[in-house]
């Protein structure tokens, strides 16, 4: 039975923004909050760009979210450094998903590989230190939803796109 599609949420990145801000200090929602996030993201290129959108939405364990990313790799949609860092934080998702207590301190140097070298955008804080994961989780949705922000907006933050009409008049001030 197919799923039942949802309305897509409208102004995204600050809802995101609000959320990850809301966890300061907690990884474990911090990385919950950006992945669903990018999965979000990840699914809208999907149902647009992949014949097979319809039974790759029906079916979550034939095409479980690494799959999603291999075709959107494939087809060109996710370029080579994105894939390593959205993989990435996916290996980072799973370790928080399923340990009973989860420190990002006490991952493995692997889990911190793919962003060694990154910085962030607006600080230059080093993306693979574990004290700066919240800049980590925000780089990695921004930078997406940046990649594709044509396709994106008009889609999640349509209010950008709403025609004005040049007849009506202001109300005086």
């Amino acid at each position: 039975m197919p799923k039942k599609k949802e309305p897509k949420p409208t102004e995204l990145l600050l809802t995101f923004a609000n959320q990850i801000r809301s966890v300061p200090h907690d990884p474990r929602l911090q990385i919950i909050i950006a992945q669903g996030m990018l999965e979000l993201l990840v699914n809208t290129l999907v149902e647009k760009f992949c014949k097979g959108a319809e039974m790759i939405d029906a079916d979550d364990r034939s095409f479980p979210y690494l799959v999603k990313l291999v075709i959107l790799h494939e087809k060109g949609l996710i370029p080579d450094n994105y894939f390593k860092w959205m993989n990435g934080l996916r290996k980072i998702r799973n370790a928080a998903a399923h340990a009973a207590v989860f420190e990002l301190e006490k991952l493995t140097p692997k889990y911190w590989t793919p962003f060694r070298g990154l910085k962030a955008t607006l600080t230059n804080y080093p993306l693979d230190d574990p004290k700066n994961f919240v800049y980590l989780c925000q780089e990695m949705v921004s930078g997406f939803w940046n990649l594709h922000v044509r396709f994106f907006a008009p889609i999640f933050e349509p209010q950008l796109f709403e025609k004005k009409d040049e007849n009506k008049k202001s109300p005086p001030a």
